[in-house]
């Protein structure tokens, strides 16, 4: 079994920062290529606005897959409406999860939180567009149906 162990730094305000660590093995879960389509959660396909705030249910552990060399994490998710989905996770919003929920992402279904859509810089192309933020966790006992 392949690990990886991915080091978060989490830089809270007035400059205090803290470290974690979650390991992730290649047995993980991975998300098939061909699932990946519309059910990624992206701001600006949902014609979201900068300051739209969302909130959404976990209703199973963290995916990764690889990608141009490095690690994808997502997370499925239910929205207000119900409908589900992958929202994407990038080292922030991860590191808020993981400080607010733990490195057991099996532990996370039931859990909600908040995410706001921020500008951003797209790291691959340098192009402005919209994505999340997540702004607040809260830790449910069980996962609705």
């Amino acid at each position: 079994m392949l690990v990886f162990t991915v080091l978060i730094v989490y830089i809270e305000r007035l400059n205090r920062t803290t470290i974690y660590l979650m390991t992730v093995t290649k047995d993980m879960p991975q998300i098939p290529k061909d699932e990946l389509g519309g059910r990624i959660l992206k701001p600006a396909r949902m014609e979201l606005k900068a300051g739209d705030k969302l909130t959404f249910t976990i209703t199973g552990a963290h995916s990764t897959r690889e990608f141009e060399n490095r690690l994808i994490y997502s997370l499925p998710v239910k929205g207000a409406d119900g409908v589900e989905a992958i929202f994407p996770l990038n080292k922030t919003n991860l590191a808020v999860l993981v400080k607010h929920l733990g490195d057991n992402s099996d532990t996370w279904p039931g859990a909600t939180f908040d995410a706001l859509v921020v500008p951003s810089r797209n790291p691959r192309t340098g192009e402005s567009t919209l994505s999340w933020s997540v702004t607040s966790v809260q830790r449910q006992t069980k996962l609705k149906k």
